[in-house]
């Protein structure tokens, strides 16, 4: 009897350790088991485990990734989107029978960015474009390298006066721009409207014209600076002005060889101031010409035609002032250009709210110019 109970309480004992080896798999994959089905069983936990252990690393890089792919590419959008300021266009292919007025509204139809309203902005207080706008301050750092080159440059010398010309600065936006053949730096998209060869068909017009074997730069002081960003305003051209694009490398030596007359004689003082006028526009007499082509994005941008004015004011006084500063011994000479067609009043109805004609019934205007 002795026997049979201590035998039996062995298998229990057995019996119970076999059960707290199965729980014991349960719960860790550290416990080695002893038979091949038991072993199975423990691989088969072992890659639970293991999936379980990576999927949530997994699911935390794709969450990762899946917002950083985005938020590249908005950067890259962000940093090349001022070539296509107001609008970003999916292009159409032209055919032979579309022209270029009923292009463009296709194209801004499927526009893609909001509309940039500037209107409340003061078109005579120098202010640049925003950091985020790389292409814009990029292309400011460029024409200020080349002005500080055209600075470091000597003057060509003559043998007599009359055959000296003075040099041009071209001073704008994308049309100003464009005589270089470029956008932002860069050949002009397609969203531009640009054929193919365009650009290299404007800057080889620009240079036969003005260029340093041309006619007029034979004879030129220096070879003309063309400083034009694509998308300008006058607010941000004032700053650019004042921020190192404005040559200041003296050309000519004056001589002061004109004697004021009498103060009290005003005859005298009305002929002098006469004469004075004249020589401005006498070439030999001028260091540089100024022609600004300036304003019509203020107006693209929802300002009205009165401040856009103002603005186009504050920019030629600014020049004026900047030469007179510089050189005030040379006569200074501008010519300030007429604003020219936009060919895009499709674009006004962007505009309204808030530029409305009607702003009770938000009916937008017609035009980029309303009386």
């Amino acid at each position: 009897m002795a026997f049979e109970e201590m035998h039996r309480r062995q298998q229990d004992i057995a019996a119970r350790r076999r059960k707290k080896k199965k729980f014991s798999l349960l719960l860790s994959h550290i416990t080695v088991p002893s038979s091949p089905t038991s072993k199975y069983s423990h691989t088969k936990s072992k890659l639970k485990y293991a999936v379980l252990t990576l999927a949530p690393i997994l699911v935390v890089l794709l969450f990762f990734f899946g917002k950083r792919e985005p938020s590249l590419l908005a950067q890259q959008d962000r940093a090349s989107s001022v070539r296509s300021k107001y609008w970003k266009a999916n292009i159409v292919e032209q055919t032979s029978n579309d022209d270029r007025d009923k292009l463009l509204p296709k194209m801004a139809s499927k526009s893609s960015r909001p509309f940039n309203y500037i209107g409340d902005l003061d078109p005579t207080k120098p202010q640049p474009w925003p950091k985020e706008e790389k292409d814009w301050h990029l292309t400011h750092e460029t024409l200020v390298e080349r002005v500080r080159h055209s600075d470091a440059s000597p003057p060509m010398k003559f043998d007599t006066n009359k055959s000296r010309l003075p040099q041009l600065i071209f001073y704008g936006d994308s049309i100003t721009e464009g005589w270089k053949g470029t956008s932002f730096g860069n050949v002009p998209g397609e969203h531009r409207g640009w054929t193919s060869n365009e650009h290299k068909e404007i800057r080889q017009l620009f240079m036969n014209t003005f260029g340093e074997d041309s006619t007029w730069g034979k004879r030129a002081l220096k070879p003309p600076l063309v400083l034009g960003i694509s998308g300008s305003r006058t607010y941000d051209f004032l700053w650019r002005i004042y921020n190192g694009e404005f040559p200041t490398s003296k050309l000519l030596d004056h001589h002061e060889d004109e004697e004021e007359g009498d103060d009290n004689d005003e005859k005298k003082k009305e002929d002098d101031n006469d004469e004075d006028a004249a020589k401005i526009f006498q070439l030999d007499k001028l260091e540089r010409i100024y022609i600004v082509l300036m304003g019509t994005n203020n107006l693209g941008g929802g300002m009205l035609p009165g401040p856009t004015v103002e603005g186009m004011d504050a920019a030629g006084r600014a020049i004026l002032q900047l030469h007179k500063d510089n050189f005030p011994s040379s006569p200074a000479a501008m010519l300030f250009n007429e604003l020219l067609p936009r060919r895009d009043n499709f674009r006004a109805v962007k505009m309204c709210p808030p530029r409305c004609e009607n702003v009770t019934t938000l009916e937008p205007y017609k035009s980029f110019m309303p009386a």
